[in-house]
């Protein structure tokens, strides 16, 4: 999704079952911080699959080593976006722009990553500061089976200031931001109808009517 200029949104998991969620948040260049609101989807079979012995990685957004994923454009940032399965002592050398920035994110198992780098297990991330123009590659060695997510972004080298939900390049702005959203000049923004998905209804757990009810909804009886 690019937020854009407000988005307003939910976030419900599909058919309300349990999900892990991990989110990338990328600061948008200043120049498009208030541009259309946008939402991609990307289906996990429609990534682009990329087979190697012991790995099975799925390419999602940008070009790595000669395959293609989505189109970076639509995200406004060049950026890549791969996740990969490994089987014990498999490995894998991934291939990003020299001027990213690397994050490797491991959901499941242990991984070695880079050269002599350490072990990084489960909900750790290894992190790698952009070098220069060009291409490098980043080893990624499972110790275990394991299932990794590689983010890569070029760095936008623009000033980044918090300010309540919004993410602008100085105070004023995110003030502005506030007041022009509080004053409702933008309207939410919803997602295309084609990738809507039919939710339950939410269950709502029955409110007590008295301080005896209250009471038993405490301490569980009936």
């Amino acid at each position: 999704m690019v937020a854009g200029r407000y988005a307003m949104h939910y976030e419900l998991a599909h058919e309300l079952q349990p999900v892990r969620t991990l989110q990338a948040w990328i600061n948008l260049p200043a120049a498009d911080k208030l541009g259309p609101t946008s939402y991609v989807d990307l289906p996990r079979a429609a990534a682009t699959r990329i087979e190697k012995p012991g790995v099975t990685a799925r390419l999602h957004v940008g070009s790595v080593a000669g395959h293609a994923g989505a189109d970076v454009q639509q995200f406004k940032v060049p950026i890549t976006l791969l996740d990969a399965e490994l089987e014990p002592s498999a490995s894998i050398a991934h291939e990003v722009p020299g001027d990213h920035a690397v994050a490797i994110h491991v959901i499941d198992g242990a991984v070695c990553v880079g050269a002599e780098g350490p072990a990084v297990a489960a909900r750790q991330t290894a992190w790698f500061d952009p070098e220069q123009a060009g291409t490098r590659s980043i080893a990624i060695e499972a110790q275990t089976p394991a299932f990794v997510i590689v983010y890569s972004g070029r760095p936008g080298g623009e000033p980044v200031v918090f300010g309540d939900p919004f993410l602008m390049t100085t105070p004023e702005e995110n003030a502005r931001a506030m007041a022009d959203f509080q004053a409702g000049a933008s309207a939410p923004s919803r997602r295309p109808a084609a990738h809507r998905r039919r939710h339950p209804p939410l269950r709502r757990r029955p409110q007590p009517h008295s301080k005896q009810d209250s009471r038993r909804a405490r301490s569980g009886t009936s």
